[in-house]
């Protein structure tokens, strides 16, 4: 500036010295003119240069007093000038520490390139991080904005940080815990819109089953509860138990269970009407509940449809699995006025259904009752049964379609407890449930061999006897061997001793099952697969298992001569059986209908009701045993 004014009086000099006189004018006071304007030149080289110097303080101190966050000034040379006692704070350094080094030995601008905010003249909420003297990261907004003076010179850049390293990490955790609650389909979002889709995915979680995504039992106890609030309408309540559930995990795995739940939810939706409410309580176990109630007609249509859903093979990786269902049915008002009290009753008498053999469905009534009071006094007597000599050994005799001739027969097991004989049915579940059956089996096993040679040596040299085994039995240690121990106790050839087993039975474990019945085979013993059709045993995975006989399923043979579908069925299984060399034998024959057409198929034993009912050893030997 001194410079500047400088040329300028000696420029006005020289132009008063040449061109006054040339005007004429020959007093001016040109002295006087340098002078002031030198003077004042020099007055404002002083004054600017003042402002410069005090500027950055005098701004310094404004902005100090006037926030709290913390703030430093930098020069154009983007070294840090000044900066206050919040900054200090947050970063652990002194003044002298700070002052005069580069901004960046305590900011990191990750990709902002901070030289832009000269030519922007400003920077606002710019995520940086904030480097402490103790090597703490802390995560900042960096605001700043460029300040001139009135002479549009620069007097520094005011860079304010705000901490945002709590929000960040509050941030982060509400980040964590909404993943979390989207895992478990629960979603709760700032914005009301996103809220309320949260709260209506809790709902849902809370009252529906995440597997099926049918109500749970929550929501069915409420669903109950409204009806019986409303006190008008008749309703009915449907438990249901897959009856084959249990094997299919243990043999598929629990990918194949989860398959099996998710479609029969699916089937039973398609089974009720729209009214009807589903749900899945736990387990393999479901509840309907059928609204709007006229008669029994309706709950027996219903129930009948649900059985076929369930009835029908779930395919899963090109296997059949075949569940059925045992379905048990409380109405209101009729067999209680509480939800648990109508669950309970149904529950029953769905027991009722599974202690029958399962695939059915029973409609509770107050015999029921006597019955779960009959079954506590089974499980405490049935220890004792063995040693009181109570069981007892029936036959059923099994004839030779192509020689008419009775020379095999099916040995069942009775209780006769005082003057009351106890139908297999009725204590086999129990035995099996608290770990007796084998013992039973092994009884039966016995008896039954001994029997059988008892007829051989009577007369009937060729009889040969059928007895029922189990998984459990099958499984214990050194089976075989205590097999072959009774025949050569009873000098009984083991050509005449037929181990029969059922579909679910042999698919509890198949493998080691498949190893057991091989080497009961290479002794000589005979193996029938019971109960053909009802189960898992396909007409191709027969072929693995180490069968000489299959015993065909009552169940396809009700209605023979007027199912079109059972005979088709049952020719193929014959004819396939056939051509593994495989015997077959039709079970619970009871008309002369059947009889026909079975021999019609070839089938090649009879068993039931219209050749003989089980009957004891003594009735037996005297009605077909040729002595």
């Amino acid at each position: 500036i001194v410079l500047i004014t400088c040329l300028i009086s000696f420029i006005l000099m020289a132009f008063s010295d040449l061109v006054f006189p040339i005007l004429g004018i020959m007093d001016y006071p040109s002295g006087i003119i340098i002078i002031t304007i030198g003077m004042y030149g020099m007055w404002y080289a002083i004054n600017k240069h003042r402002l410069i110097s005090i500027s950055p303080k005098l701004v310094s101190e404004y902005i100090f007093k006037a926030a709290n966050e913390p703030i430093f000034i930098l020069g154009e040379d983007f070294l840090i000038r000044n900066c206050n006692e919040a900054l200090l704070n947050i970063t652990g350094y002194k003044y002298k520490d700070l002052v005069k080094c580069p901004f960046n030995k305590i900011i990191n601008f990750r990709n902002f390139n901070f030289n832009t905010i000269m030519s922007l003249g400003n920077a606002v909420n710019i995520e940086v991080e904030l480097c402490r003297k103790d090597k703490e990261i802390l995560a900042c907004e960096l605001s700043s904005t460029v300040i001139y003076d009135e002479y549009k010179d620069l007097i520094g850049i005011v860079i304010l940080l705000h901490d945002v390293s709590l929000r960040k990490n509050l941030a982060e955790i509400q980040k964590e815990y909404t993943l979390k609650l989207e895992e478990s389909n629960i979603m709760l979002k700032n914005q009301i819109q996103e809220r309320m889709l949260a709260e209506e995915k809790i709902r849902h979680f809370i009252y529906h089953d995440t597997l099926t995504e049918i109500s749970n039992r929550k929501k069915m106890m409420e669903d109950i509860n409204i009806l019986l609030k409303d006190e008008k309408e008749k309703f009915a309540i449907f438990f249901i138990d897959l009856d084959k559930f249990k094997s299919v995990n243990d043999n598929y795995g629990h990918k194949a269970g989860d398959f099996v739940l998710k479609n029969a939810a699916i089937r039973l939706k398609g089974a009720v009407r729209p009214i009807d409410t589903i749900g899945r309580i736990g387990g393999d176990e479901f509840i309907i509940i059928l609204r709007q109630l006229k008669n029994e007609v309706d709950i027996q249509s219903i129930a009948v449809r649900v059985l076929k859903e369930l009835n029908t093979a779930f395919i899963y990786n090109k296997n059949q699995l075949f569940i059925g269902g045992s379905i048990g049915i409380s109405i209101f008002p009729d067999h209680g006025v509480s939800a648990d009290m109508l669950i309970s009753k149904a529950d029953l008498a769905m027991y009722e259904v599974k202690n029958k053999g399962g695939d059915g469905y029973a409609i509770y009534n107050d015999i029921m009752n006597e019955n779960v009071i009959n079954n506590l006094e089974i499980k405490k007597n049935i220890k004792d049964a063995i040693n009181k000599n109570e069981f007892i050994t029936y036959y059923q005799p099994i004839i030779d379609l192509k020689s008419m001739k009775i020379l095999n027969a099916e040995s069942l097991i009775r209780w006769r407890r005082d003057e009351k004989i106890i139908l297999p049915v009725e204590f086999i579940p129990i035995a099996k449930e608290i770990g007796e059956i084998v013992e039973i089996d092994n009884w039966m096993l016995d008896n039954a061999c001994y029997q059988c040679k008892k007829w051989q040596d009577s007369g009937a040299k060729y009889f040969g006897i059928s007895v029922n085994t189990s998984y459990k039995q099958l499984i214990q240690f050194n089976f075989v061997k205590s097999v072959m121990n009774i025949l050569n106790k009873y000098l009984l050839e083991p050509k005449y001793l037929n181990l029969e087993i059922t579909e679910d039975e042999a698919m509890e474990d198949p493998d080691v099952i498949i190893k057991i019945l091989l080497e009961l085979k290479e002794q000589g013993i005979r193996i029938s697969m019971d109960d053909f059709g009802t189960g898992y045993s396909s007409l191709s995975y027969i072929n693995k298992l180490p069968v000489d006989i299959i015993k065909i399923d009552r169940s396809l043979i009700v209605n023979l001569g007027n199912d079109s579908k059972n005979l088709v069925i049952i020719k193929a299984i014959i004819v396939m059986a056939h051509s593994l060399n495989i015997k077959v034998v039709a079970e619970g024959i009871e008309t002369e209908k059947e009889f026909n057409a079975l021999s019609k198929l070839e089938c090649d034993f009879i068993q039931g009701y219209l050749i003989g009912k089980p009957l004891t050893a003594s009735d037996f030997e005297g009605n077909f045993i040729d002595i």
